[in-house]
């Protein structure tokens, strides 16, 4: 098949809701309200689609903007990290955090 096609596509319309609710009910964001952000630009590993990005953009000025890093497994999407800094850097493979550009420092994991 020659080298697989690098970098990440829009989630499709199921993919976005499915990522959008795995977000508003994870234990990671159970204390922020789920009227309080929007979850938009969600995007699929070109890679590996069991990886995807979102973006948490705050309705109110009582949060802060986030970015969550989801994966998914029979059981559907989870979100794995949450925050503002080297979110999925830990968690998602080399190819993936290529994918999804992540904002990694060099050499991996962080």
């Amino acid at each position: 098949m020659g080298t697989a096609a690098t970098g990440s596509v829009a989630a499709s319309p199921t993919d976005a809701a499915a990522i959008a609710a795995a977000i508003r009910h994870s234990d990671l964001t159970s204390q922020v309200p789920p009227a309080a952000y929007q979850v938009v630009g969600a995007k699929l590993s070109r890679s590996d689609p069991n990886w995807a990005w979102a973006q948490l953009l705050p309705v109110t000025d009582t949060i802060d903007r986030a970015q969550g890093v989801l994966h998914r497994t029979a059981s559907g999407w989870s979100l794995v990290q949450l925050g503002s800094f080297e979110v999925g850097c830990s968690a998602a493979p080399p190819q993936v955090r290529a994918d999804l550009a992540l904002d990694c420092p060099p050499g991996g994991a962080g």
